[in-house]
């Protein structure tokens, strides 16, 4: 029974140390995007734009696309370029073998001021 129990305490530590290591990792991504980003002039502060973005095993970039365009193609286009200048996303690599798979595909909300 005490192995048992073990047992449990320990996959529920390594589960919390892969959520907080998936959480850091989108941290890490969305502050890398942010500084990549230039948002063009005259963009309406209402603009929002989704971008998907599918990662390779070592977090290279395979794609970067919209998902849901804003309606200004150069906000669009700016937000595309800011995942493109920001990658590789290596930090990927140093997540847990069993959640990095999840976090090869995700998708980014670009608004004036920030990134979700």
């Amino acid at each position: 029974m005490q192995r048992l129990i073990e047992g449990a305490d320990e996959r529920v530590a390594n589960a919390q140390q892969g959520q907080q290591a998936a959480n850091d990792f989108i941290a890490l991504v969305r502050q890398a995007v942010e500084q990549s980003w230039r948002i063009p002039p005259n963009v309406s502060s209402g603009a929002t734009a989704e971008i998907s973005v599918r990662l390779g095993p070592s977090g290279e970039l395979f794609v970067a696309e919209i998902s849901s365009s804003s309606g200004d193609s150069a906000f669009d286009r700016s937000a595309v370029q800011a995942v493109e200048a920001a990658a590789p996303f290596a930090e990927l690599r140093q997540l847990p073998a069993g959640v990095q798979r999840d976090y090869r595909q995700f998708n980014l909300r670009f608004r004036p001021g920030d990134v979700r």
